[in-house]
């Protein structure tokens, strides 16, 4: 369990501010890792997860997870290779 409580938390252009948690027994991105907060300049907080390999998201249980009255703005495919475009998923 993790509780966090920001005043304020910075934000600009080339701003990065975030927190996530990974696993430390394989090289990233085979462990995962979980963006639980993370604000990309100006972008609003995201939250994302990064795996290498396959892995998707249920596309139905992610809309059921958006805002009431937005459209779900997600990738499904978790699976995490720069080299490639393959940037993670994002419920």
């Amino acid at each position: 369990l993790a509780v966090m409580h920001y005043k304020q938390i910075p934000f600009g252009c080339g701003i990065w501010p975030s927190f996530w948690a990974m696993n430390s027994d394989r090289v990233w991105p085979g462990g995962g890792e979980l963006d639980i907060m993370e604000f990309a300049s100006y972008s609003p907080n995201k939250v994302t997860f990064h795996i290498s390999g396959a892995c998707e998201l249920d596309t139905e249980k992610v809309s059921q997870c958006a805002p009431m009255g937005q459209a779900a703005e997600s990738s499904t495919d978790c699976e995490t290779n720069y080299f490639i475009n393959k940037l993670g998923c994002m419920p």
